[in-house]
């Protein structure tokens, strides 16, 4: 959640934005994301809405609804990250500079 907030209030850094916020006023966002949550999922929700509304409105036979229009994210594991990495290293010529070369990747 801090760095959703820290994103939405425009702070530089979480940890500017843990010095600015006390405990009781980060609760305070906790409790009111709770209620009106903010961010990408909900900006994805907005214009999902947005875009099915016209497609459903422009194909009354072939009605979608919002979530059909945006990727939901999963989190990756550590394998697959490094498995990314590689590809983008390999792609760019770039050279592996990990000191622990037990993280292998196929």
């Amino acid at each position: 959640m801090w760095y959703r907030l820290t994103l939405a209030l425009g702070h530089k850094s979480v940890s500017a934005c843990q010095e600015a916020i006390n405990s009781r006023e980060f609760t305070g966002w906790l409790a009111y994301y709770s209620l009106e949550p903010f961010g990408y999922e909900m900006e994805n929700l907005r214009f999902g809405t947005i875009a099915s509304a016209i497609y459903n409105a422009a194909n009354p036979k072939n009605h979608t609804k919002p979530q059909d229009f945006f990727k939901r994210y999963k989190p990756q594991s550590l394998d697959q990250q490094l498995a990314f990495v590689a590809m983008l290293n390999e792609a760019f010529g770039g050279e592996d500079l990990r000191q622990d070369k037990s993280l292998v990747v196929d």
